[in-house]
């Protein structure tokens, strides 16, 4: 049944045939933050080499605006988002998280395919910030940043990327998901296009379930397959895509 090769496809990592030339890397296993997490890393060993251990210690543990505690937030908002996103396989939907693109410290947090269509989230996370959208612009606590034009970018790469693979053109939307933390607020002046959605985190996961069918279970199967491999992602150069650089979060 349909059903039961979505769940098969969803909990089998893929293998190489016996003898088989080394395929592109699977990236079904990738977890939500795994790119922040190791971005954030690498910047605390710079800050320690930089202002020492003690100090290192007291920046990460304040709210000084540094690039490692922005990269952890940005961690931590994408695996507090994932983890809800990991519940929609209960009902046969398929996830994928940190999906590499060929920019150098971008990619696509998650991607959610559903009967609904083929949904590539962005996550932002700003504990306190205030963020206000105007069509395509943004403001975060009233300064200007590309998140939506970011996004939009990103889902015209992710649908180029998925119709170049497949052949055929999947119905592709863009979601910007901001992480409600303490203090977060979010205003909408003026919907983006309707490809682009914007979200708070607590509408997760039950914010797929509004969305009505426009692609099949074979379908949905089909992008996973192709999805799921790192050369549908690297096969191509993006211009100005977005998934931000994790290390200018914020």
């Amino acid at each position: 049944a349909a059903e039961d090769a979505l769940a098969a496809a969803a909990a089998v990592p893929a293998q190489d045939e016996p003898g088989s030339a080394p395929k592109p890397a699977d990236l079904a296993g990738n977890r939500p933050g795994r790119n922040a997490t190791a971005r954030a890393a690498a910047e605390r060993d710079k800050l320690r080499i930089q202002v020492g251990r003690f100090k290192s210690w007291q920046l990460r543990h304040h709210d000084d605006p540094n690039d490692e505690r922005r990269c952890r937030l940005q961690a931590d908002g994408e695996r507090l988002v994932g983890k809800q996103l990991d519940k929609l396989r209960r009902v046969g939907f398929l996830v994928l998280h940190s999906l590499p693109l060929p920019a150098d410290g971008t990619q696509v947090d998650h991607l959610v395919i559903c009967p609904g269509g083929v949904f590539a989230l962005a996550t932002r996370h700003h504990p306190g910030g205030s963020l206000r959208v105007a069509g395509l612009t943004a403001y975060l606590d009233d300064e200007e940043v590309d998140h939506v034009r970011s996004l939009a970018d990103q889902r015209d790469f992710v649908l180029a990327a998925l119709r170049d693979s497949l052949g055929w053109e999947p119905p592709v939307t863009g979601v910007l998901v901001v992480v409600d933390a303490a203090g977060t607020t979010l205003k909408i002046t003026e919907p983006p296009e309707p490809e682009l959605q914007i979200v708070l985190s607590t509408a997760m996961p039950d914010w797929f379930h509004q969305w009505l069918p426009l692609i099949s279970e074979e379908q949905m199967l089909a992008v996973y397959e192709v999805a799921r491999w790192s050369s549908t992602w690297q096969a191509q150069t993006p211009s100005g895509v977005g998934g931000e650089e994790v290390r200018s979060v914020g």
